[in-house]
């Protein structure tokens, strides 16, 4: 089963958004997050991908909810990622990025803007609706968030505007 989670870093580990999805991929890579168990160690996931399923979910989290349900309903009737990026330009000109839907769901580095630096929309429309005591928490709820950089508490106040958030599908 697919899983989503959400990982904070503080702002100064990346410049980019590229940067920010590669230090999480290689931070869980190298803290042991996926891989097979052994006698003495059990990884939460077997395997993982930045955006994975839910790449584009920031850039969703951003769009007017009324436009979104009025695009997702005209997106049932679509055939292939060109009609749906026309589309998608139709009913959210203003925006610069690509669709968040038809993306590669097994991208290991996700898209861009599947990492983002943390505004005050995200936290909360939903950073702040996540279960942030992950450490000790239930990572297949599927709404988990972690600050992989710091063991503090998660809170708007250290958060907003410090941190990226890059967005993880796992698999278990």
């Amino acid at each position: 089963m697919h899983y989503r989670l959400l990982v904070l870093i503080n702002k100064e580990n990346a410049k980019t958004s590229k940067e920010a999805r590669m230090y999480v991929f290689d931070r869980l890579s190298e803290e042991g997050f996926a891989g097979e168990p052994t006698r003495f160690r059990y990884p939460v996931a077997d395997s993982f991908v930045i955006g994975g399923r839910w790449s584009g979910e920031l850039t969703k989290t951003k769009l007017n909810e009324e436009k979104l349900k009025e695009f997702e309903k005209k997106l049932e009737d679509v055939k292939d990622k060109e009609q749906a990026e026309k589309l998608f330009k139709e009913c959210f000109p203003e925006l610069k990025e690509t669709t968040p839907c038809w993306r590669e769901e097994y991208k290991i580095d996700g898209y861009e803007d599947d990492a983002e630096i943390v505004t005050e929309e995200l936290w909360d429309k939903l950073i702040s609706k996540c279960d942030l005591n992950a450490d000790n928490g239930d990572y297949y709820s599927g709404n988990m968030c972690i600050d992989i950089d710091n063991y503090d508490d998660i809170t708007k106040e250290n958060t907003v505007g410090k941190k990226w958030v890059v967005v993880v599908d796992f698999h278990n």
